[in-house]
């Protein structure tokens, strides 16, 4: 099957004898189905868990989940159950994953693993995976970004009936004078997503108070929150320069805010009169 996520189209082949996981899988992905020719290459099996552990002896651990293996044609990561390797030659990669799972399991590993390598292929693309909930506007699109349990959901739901582009994870592409953004298939909570692009109004990193009020952000603020609200691939700390250069044109194009707030429907009064402001400064500009 092929993938749509964020242009990038993507060509999923599947070697396992369990097809029942390869439905779950189509399933899961069906709203971003393509026909057109794919640009990268997936190919995922099933291995034996006595295969898997002799294929790859050296795996992560609860605090670095995956263990990189480099090569000159080839990057791997290993963790307990999961392999993934990416061809830097080719923009082909491989996932092998232990059956000593739940079909579940096995699905949930699948996707972590296909969000990693389409992150990774993004990043080469100087485009950023971020952990933000995204609102369609009628000017463009306003990004939440914060850590799981930060109220990305809940900004979602009190922003209906706005158009929601993801309530989880949005990608992120610095343009000529302005960013602009998606929603991604991987979302949280709020069970739907939007493949459209947007231009980013401004960027709010969210922390819940007991009133709500926004701060504009000074760069390296910004960057500092930016950088750790994005998805590292694989959580592999050598592509952090990478990640740092993308975050840097980021803030030069978009005004970030800390936004402190109170779950209410009133919290678009104090982001509505947020707005106006970057928008005065686009027209001066």
């Amino acid at each position: 099957m092929v993938i749509n996520i964020a242009g990038l189209q993507i060509d999923i082949r599947y070697f396992s004898n369990n097809i029942a996981i390869f439905n779950r899988l189509a399933e899961s992905y069906k709203e971003c189905m393509s026909e057109k020719a794919s640009d990268f290459h997936i190919d995922i099996d099933i291995l034996q868990e006595e295969n898997f552990t002799i294929n790859f002896p050296t795996q992560g651990s609860r605090t670095i989940p995956f263990v990189a293996r480099e090569g000159k044609e080839k990057l791997a990561f290993v963790c307990s159950n999961a392999s993934a390797t990416i061809n830097l030659k080719k923009p082909n990669a491989q996932i092998f994953i232990s059956s000593n799972n739940s079909e579940e399991t096995i699905c949930q590993l699948i996707n972590v693993m296909i969000r990693n390598l389409v992150n990774f292929w993004l990043m080469q693309d100087s485009r950023l995976l971020l952990h933000a909930c995204g609102i369609k506007t009628d000017c463009g699109a306003v990004l939440f970004s914060g850590p799981s349990e930060s109220g990305k959901s809940t900004v979602a739901q009190l922003s209906e009936p706005r158009v929601i582009l993801s309530d989880e994870t949005l990608v992120i592409k610095v343009e000529e004078k302005y960013c602009i953004t998606c929603g991604t298939p991987w979302y949280g909570t709020v069970d739907r997503w939007m493949d459209i692009t947007q231009e980013v109004e401004g960027v709010f990193f969210l922390e819940k108070a007991p009133q709500t009020y926004s701060v504009e952000l000074r760069r390296q603020e910004a960057m500092v929150f930016l950088i750790k609200n994005s998805f590292i691939p694989f959580g592999y700390e050598k592509f952090l320069p990478t990640i740092a250069a993308i975050c840097y044109n980021i803030v030069h194009m978009t005004p970030c805010y800390r936004l402190y707030f109170t779950p209410t429907p009133d919290i678009w009064k104090c982001i509505e009169a947020t707005l106006p402001a970057v928008l005065n400064r686009r027209e001066v500009n």
